[in-house]
């Protein structure tokens, strides 16, 4: 195996990542559900093709908070848990824990493997690969790619027996490191950002409510997960079309009226929901749509929640300010003002994260990285259940994090346990669906 290794600074971006992530976990897992038989050898010998192929898995970041150095070691973590064939909740509970058990960042490779097992040795034979990691290193997306990297690399050790030659992909710089030149314009991230100030003043938007305190650095996420099927999302999609609006704008609809019956908003009324965008096609050079990294921006879009307006009109207005947004590449001037405004030391960072956990306007994100590029068979296995969730660390207090595969969409519906009940959320994210469901009926 050939590995490529390098040595540079932590930017702007990776170091506020790493200062949150050292406050509270924060995390991003990919998860499949395999059926069929695999061993524990074709998966161990896929871990190592994956550490050889991704120079991201192979890297720590030292104790000095303006750098990082890339460090090799070929074991990908792999833990194995054994569940009965009835313990239907197994995977929902080892995904919390991989969101609450922190990566030790000095450590290589930010990221681990778990393997739950059902009926091994047997006809019946299934398993639920997760993988996680540090989110300084990988974004929903990235982190998908790598686990079909994994899936068809242990396929290839299952059926032949041979571990493959990887040759190591190229160490990219920070994503921040490759923002076009224009969006980099500090007059630029200075006025898009009083812009988004004064708008937020203007248009005084609610903040979700907390039910409880809890100290940063105690905050752990968990999940309630919700799912469309096949003809659920179909009925959907239909919808989408015959209504001309995108399906983020129908998402970004439906969180704002649950949210609104939530918070028991009054007419006129709106949210401010941080919409995840994808520039790996932005970036200069452009990056493989399969690449690990962070590559996700954030756009904040003031949503209506209000009573009185129909769903529709809010998922095409919410539409339009996202697409507004995106054409004007707010997007990226945005993440280009964050790196601008990140401090160096951790005192300070820890005061402006504290800072925008109480006063920032965005507490709500949806994230929707649409139909993965997942085979629903790879030899005799057949997947199912693709899904990313991502932390929340101290970013935020709701996050929804949606995946499409094989037809059918999962919703992770993440939270920060204490902050938010989990009946409160279960309640947000029946609500949230229902809203999906009942839309896309009264479209046909």
């Amino acid at each position: 195996m050939n590995s490529v290794e390098s040595h540079r600074p932590l930017s702007p971006i990776e170091r506020i990542w790493t200062f949150m992530h050292e406050l509270s976990p924060l995390h991003v897992t990919a998860a499949v559900r395999i059926e069929g038989a695999l061993s524990p050898a074709s998966l161990a010998a896929a871990a190592r093709a994956a550490v050889a192929a991704y120079p991201l898995l192979r890297v720590r970041i030292e104790a000095r908070p303006d750098g990082g150095d890339p460090w090799f070691d070929p074991e990908l973590p792999i833990r194995t848990v054994p569940v009965d064939s009835s313990d239907t909740a197994a995977a929902h509970r080892v995904t919390e824990q991989e969101q609450v058990w922190p990566l030790d960042p000095g450590r290589a490779p930010l990221a681990r493997l778990v393997d739950v097992v059902r009926g091994a040795g047997t006809a019946d034979e299934s398993h639920v690969l997760l993988l996680t990691a540090a989110h300084v290193i990988s974004d929903g997306r990235g982190l998908m790619s790598v686990l079909r990297y994994i899936i068809e690399a242990a396929w290839r050790f299952e059926s032949e027996g041979t571990e493959p030659v990887v040759a190591s992909r190229v160490p990219l710089p920070a994503t921040d490191d490759l923002l076009p030149r224009g969006s980099r314009n500090p007059v630029r991230a200075a006025a898009v950002t009083v812009t988004d100030m004064v708008t937020t003043a203007i248009q005084r938007p609610l903040r979700l409510r907390i039910d409880a305190q809890v100290p940063l650095r105690e905050r752990r996420t968990r999940f309630v997960r919700r799912q469309l099927s096949r003809d659920q999302v179909d009925l959907l999609t239909a919808a989408c079309r015959e209504r001309s609006v995108t399906v983020q704008g129908v998402l970004l609809a439906a969180l704002a009226v649950a949210l609104g019956a939530d918070l028991d908003a009054a007419a006129g009324a709106c949210l401010t929901i941080g919409s995840a965008v994808d520039i790996r096609e932005q970036l200069v050079p452009r990056v493989d749509p399969d690449a690990l990294g962070f590559y996700a921006a954030t756009l904040p879009i003031a949503v209506k929640c209000g009573p009185g307006v129909d769903f529709w009109t809010i998922a095409g207005d919410a539409a339009v300010r996202l697409r507004a947004r995106l054409d004007r590449r707010t997007h990226l001037t945005m993440f280009a003002a964050t790196r601008m405004l990140t401090p160096r030391g951790r005192g300070r960072a820890a005061r402006m994260i504290e800072l925008v956990d109480r006063n920032g306007p965005i507490n709500t994100f949806v994230t929707n990285i649409g139909r993965v590029d997942l085979p629903e068979r790879v030899g005799t296995w057949t997947l199912s259940e693709a899904e990313f969730s991502g932390g929340l660390s101290c970013t935020g207090r709701l996050a929804v994090s949606v995946t499409t595969h094989g037809g059918a969409m999962c919703l992770n519906f993440m939270y920060v346990g204490g902050l938010l009940s989990a009946e409160r959320v279960e309640r947000i994210a029946g609500r949230t669906v229902a809203a999906l469901l009942a839309n896309s009926a009264a479209s046909r």
